[in-house]
């Protein structure tokens, strides 16, 4: 029909999932400057959880581990069983680290000291994703949306400044979750009276405990679904935390489909990308291994590949390798958030929070950060507001 308002758009691919901008996450999320942030922040986390495991006398059981030791295994020690089921969980870990801890607080029999641990635990994964998934958030959306690119130096000092937001927007519901288990405790507290008065009475409450926990249930699904959303949004609009956990929210709860849909997709594509990495990395360390063999002495001092080329460089191709999953993760969350943005808010695809551009209006060069951007042309991504 001629008053049709997007006659060329198909629409399984407006309404439902979009897979170009999904693909896209792919090729965003192997950019250099994610991968050395995602890199450092697996090292951050590392380092953190393994101070833990000294201050409480060794490693935690149920909690999802980044062992420091595994991360040369990553290119070379894949086996060949089971890989689909491998990579699907290998691209889930960027949620399970951080989701792992907090599902400890919540069981019995945990015990103080051990409660006690798994809170800094939470909190050490949320501080250091809130920084260093904020900033490959910040490049990425800034990348997916108007394609400028902003330095890493820039990004970092971006996810620092909005630490506060990155860090507690997440750790707001959990502050209603304890007011409501607060209440759920003064029940409890009923049951200590003497003589058969106070479980009567906690009995006839029952309901009040019922009511909290559903309410404490519906907080921390949407908590556990939509945090990567808050993290995304301060990254594309520069807001505080209150407006970027009450978008999160907002978006899951009104676009719970289409975001499922998305992320399950996201997830295939990660796999597929993830298995790309490894094949691509393994061809690199194989490939270096032959030309270090053509002027080595035959037979090799060594046959192990690590200590033929040096096993300094087999980890760090690890590490790229095992951050890619952690770009890639953030790369997809800021793509979603773009899709969902304009699904519900009918905001503009390129509408993005770009200080950086502002503040370099009247420098010398026309710098983003600390990279060349192009010149400014007729109809750029507005600024959004912070």
């Amino acid at each position: 029909m001629a008053d049709d308002p997007e006659p060329s758009s198909p629409p399984i691919a407006r309404r439902y999932l979009e897979f170009p901008h999904l693909l896209r996450a792919v090729r965003i999320a192997s950019d250099g400057r994610k991968l050395i942030l995602a890199s450092l922040g697996l090292m951050a986390l590392a380092a953190g959880w393994a101070a833990l495991d000294r201050a409480f006398g060794g490693p935690s059981v149920g909690l999802s581990r980044v062992e420091p030791g595994s991360l040369a295994e990553w290119p070379t020690a894949f086996g060949t069983g089971g890989v689909p089921a491998e990579l699907a969980r290998r691209v889930s870990e960027p949620f399970r680290v951080v989701v792992s801890p907090f599902l400890l607080l919540f069981q019995k029999g945990v015990g103080p000291a051990g409660w006690l641990r798994a809170a800094l635990t939470a909190l050490w994964a949320v501080a250091v994703w809130g920084v260093f998934g904020g900033a490959i958030a910040r490049i990425a959306a800034v990348q997916a949306s108007c394609d400028r690119r902003v330095g890493l130096g820039s990004a970092l000092r971006f996810a620092l400044g909005k630490s506060a937001s990155l860090i507690g927007a997440p750790l707001i519901p959990l502050l209603a979750v304890a007011v409501f288990a607060g209440f759920c405790a003064v029940i409890g507290l009923l049951y200590r009276i003497p003589g058969g008065v106070g479980p009567a009475i906690g009995s006839l409450l029952g309901f009040v405990p019922l009511l909290l926990g559903l309410m404490m249930a519906v907080i921390l699904g949407g908590l556990a679904a939509g945090w990567p959303l808050m993290v995304a949004t301060v990254a594309a609009e520069g807001e505080d935390a209150p407006d970027a956990l009450s978008r999160s929210y907002s978006y899951v709860n009104q676009r719970l489909a289409r975001y499922s849909a998305h992320a399950v997709a996201a997830w295939a594509i990660g796999s597929l990308g993830l298995l790309v990495a490894i094949v691509f990395s393994r061809a690199v360390i194989a490939l270096a291994g032959w030309g270090v063999g053509l002027g080595a002495p035959d037979p090799l001092p060594s046959t192990d590949l690590g200590d033929t080329i040096g096993l300094l460089w087999v980890r760090l191709v690890g590490l790229l390798v095992h951050g890619w999953v952690y770009s890639y993760f953030w790369s997809a969350a800021s793509v979603i958030y773009l899709i969902l943005r304009r699904d519900v808010d009918g905001t503009d695809w390129h509408d993005v929070y770009l200080p950086e551009h502002a503040a370099d209006t009247f420098a010398a060069g026309p710098e983003l950060g600390a990279e060349k951007i192009p010149s400014p042309e007729p109809g750029p991504a507005e600024a959004g507001v912070g």
